[in-house]
């Protein structure tokens, strides 16, 4: 029942600071990246430099999910 919202922001970023803006915006509790065939969605910058509360908590052949912790 939590409210889905899609974004390219957290591939496209221009620096960490405007995905913590995003993390802040969307109130978001994970990230999904999708991956198909040659299509793969990632953080646009190490997730260290972003917060040391998001840690990938899920990855297979067609997806990645990381957990966002203190916002």
């Amino acid at each position: 029942n939590k409210k889905v919202v899609n974004s390219l922001k957290f591939s496209l970023a221009t620096s960490p600071e405007s995905i913590k803006k995003e993390i802040r915006n969307t109130n978001a509790s994970y990230i999904y990246f999708a991956k198909y065939e040659d299509y793969i969605e990632i953080l646009a910058f190490p997730p260290e430099s972003i917060s040391a509360d998001l840690k990938k908590v899920y990855e297979n052949a067609n997806a990645q999910i990381w957990e966002i912790g203190n916002k």
